[in-house]
């Protein structure tokens, strides 16, 4: 799992990124190695309570969690029998869901709610 390839604790956000169907966060290790955790066929993302911190505590994806089942049972809502294709593979294809929850010292977190998530 992605935990296992980025150890959170000490590590700095230094860049988000989002496009139609990737959100990119650019983080620094605490040995100083940059890292790109790519969440593709997003279906939200948020940045609660952020202020001045960006030094990680903590970071973990969880699957079928109960933010990622609000999150499709939001869109479920607008399209009942089914929600249309979109331009996103990752997202069309997606029978689950995960959840990136990324806590930093000062207690505000980061959540990314997507299909597929990969680092480089």
């Amino acid at each position: 799992m992605m935990e296992s390839l980025m150890y959170w604790p000490d590590a700095e956000l230094v860049d988000v990124r989002l496009s139609y169907d990737v959100v990119t966060l650019t983080v620094q290790d605490a040995q100083g190695h940059t890292r790109h955790i790519h969440c593709e066929g997003y279906i939200k993302f948020e940045y609660d309570g952020a202020w001045d911190e960006i030094v990680i505590s903590s970071g973990h994806v969880s699957t079928n969690d109960p933010y990622a089942q609000s999150a499709w049972d939001s869109i479920r809502a607008r399209w009942p029998s089914s929600p249309p294709n979109t331009g996103s593979s990752a997202r069309n294809a997606a029978t689950i869901w995960h959840t990136l929850d990324v806590t930093f010292s000062d207690r505000s977190s980061l959540r990314c709610v997507a299909a597929t998530f990969s680092i480089d």
